[in-house]
């Protein structure tokens, strides 16, 4: 294989790369962060006493907490330790492909506007819909998953679901294959600049750190990895929590063999949230999901970076 050729196949594979170093990447990270996000999701979901008259019953929560160390302490007690990793098996399935088709398809969109517009590099606004496009994309293909991981994770004792399989049937059963899109389009919205921020700030960093020549090393990463989860984070919380509330509409009907109302619009359910709780409920659970986005997106693009590396030298030695 001549030189030229090599090069063509190594630009070619760069999607496969990113699509591998990301679904490693994510599932490992998902797992040291699984406690956070569990925090995170109760939080969104449970109701305020001064407002508990004002919320329709089974949208109320059986669990009730006053910060974040006294939620871990509960649930702990109450659920056991695995408790704190409620719902982690879709999560995993949700976080790999979710991860793998965000670098994946970020690489792919990447290259094709470096090709249309006839530059090596992108600028920084460039990672910015490059990363939106990722987010669309991989929010579209694995948005059932991401639904229940929620409802695992919201469920307190005792379990509204027993399993994965008892989820999906009586979500079918109930609300048919809509149930299993509840909330996408917030979702879209919030991951969509979630992703697009992450992108644009992590790129714009180490861009920086390249400029002025810093070798830190691998905490370059670290770094710009974590504050690219917080600034995305903060960006899209609101539109995080809507969605929450939406993806768990009518799930504890369920018991009762209820069948629950249509699920109500973003606007309407934003309303509701409003009127119920005040606008401090569009922030319910931030410290903990800008801790969790902070490591978990650190530990993605380190690993990223480094499995990435270890890839690239392989498939170099291999040509």
């Amino acid at each position: 294989m001549n030189k030229t050729e090599g090069t063509r196949t190594f630009t070619d594979s760069t999607v496969l790369l990113n699509l591998l170093a990301g679904g490693f990447s994510g599932g490992i990270a998902r797992f040291f962060v699984a406690p956070l996000d569990v925090v995170k999701i109760r939080f969104q979901m449970q109701t305020d006493p001064q407002a508990i008259s004002r919320v329709k019953e089974y949208a109320r929560p059986k669990y009730y907490y006053s910060g974040i160390l006294n939620a871990f302490s509960t649930i702990y007690k109450q659920e056991g330790i695995q408790g704190l990793w409620r719902g982690n098996l879709v999560a995993e399935y949700l976080w790999v492909l979710s991860a793998s088709l965000q670098f994946g398809s970020f690489a792919l969109y990447k290259n094709a506007a470096n090709k249309v517009l006839g530059v090596e590099e992108l600028p920084p606004f460039g990672s910015l819909l490059c990363g939106a496009a990722a987010g669309a994309t991989s929010t579209a293909l694995t948005y059932p998953l991401d639904l229940l991981r929620t409802r695992f994770a919201a469920q307190g004792l005792p379990p509204v679901y027993t399993s994965i399989g008892h989820a999906v049937r009586s979500i079918y059963q109930t609300t048919g294959m809509k149930g299993f899109y509840y909330g996408i389009c917030p979702s879209l919205w919030q991951f969509i600049p979630y992703v697009g921020v992450q992108f644009f700030v992590y790129d714009s960093l180490q861009k920086q750190i390249k400029k002025h020549q810093i070798d830190i090393g691998t905490i370059g990463h670290t770094a710009s990895g974590a504050c690219a989860g917080m600034a995305a984070k903060l960006v899209s919380f609101p539109l995080d929590v809507a969605k929450k509330r939406l993806q768990i509409h009518g799930m504890n009907l369920f018991k009762s063999g209820i069948i629950p109302d249509r699920c109500p619009s973003l606007a309407i359910t934003m309303k509701n949230m409003y009127d119920g709780e005040g606008s401090r409920v569009f922030y319910k659970g931030l410290a903990p999901s800008i801790i969790k986005s902070a490591i978990q997106a650190a530990l993605i693009f380190t690993l990223v970076e480094v499995v990435h590396e270890q890839l690239r030298k392989q498939l170099s030695a291999y040509q």
